[in-house]
C-alpha cells in the first residue's frame, strides 16, 4: 500500500514555486548591497485557480462515489475514504486561508 504525502493527490505542485536566484533578484546580479530587489514574477491568479481546482476535485470525486454507491456500483469504504479526502482538502484550505488573513492583518498593523 502506497501512502502519498500531504500535497499529493490534490493537484498541488510545490516545485512550481521554485525560481532561479537571478529571477528572484531581478537583475541577474548577485544579491549584494548594490542590486535592487524585484519581486518574482508569479501568476497569483493562476496559483489561486489551481488551488481552488485542487480542492474542488476531491469534492467532485466524492459526489461521483456517492452516486455510484446509491446505485450499488461502489463499496462503502471507498465512499468513506473519498469523504475523508474531501474533508482534509477543505480543512487544509481553511487553515491556509486563515494564515494568509493573519499575515495580511499583521502587515496592515505595521507602522511605516
Amino acid at each position: 500500500m502506497k501512502i502519498d504525502g500531504i500535497g499529493s493527490g490534490m493537484g498541488l505542485d510545490i516545485n512550481k514555486l521554485d525560481l532561479p536566484l537571478d529571477q528572484m533578484v531581478g537583475t541577474g546580479q548577485s544579491a549584494g548591497a548594490d542590486s535592487d530587489f524585484a519581486a518574482p514574477d508569479i501568476d497569483m491568479e493562476g496559483l489561486i485557480k489551481d488551488a481552488v481546482n485542487a480542492v474542488n476535485q476531491p469534492q467532485q470525486e466524492l459526489t461521483g462515489k456517492i452516486s455510484n454507491f446509491l446505485q450499488g456500483k461502489e463499496e462503502l469504504h471507498n465512499v468513506m475514504i473519498a469523504a475523508e479526502q474531501a474533508k482534509f482538502a477543505i480543512n487544509f484550505t481553511t487553515k491556509v486561508r486563515d494564515k494568509i488573513i493573519d499575515a495580511y492583518q499583521t502587515i496592515m498593523r505595521m507602522q511605516v
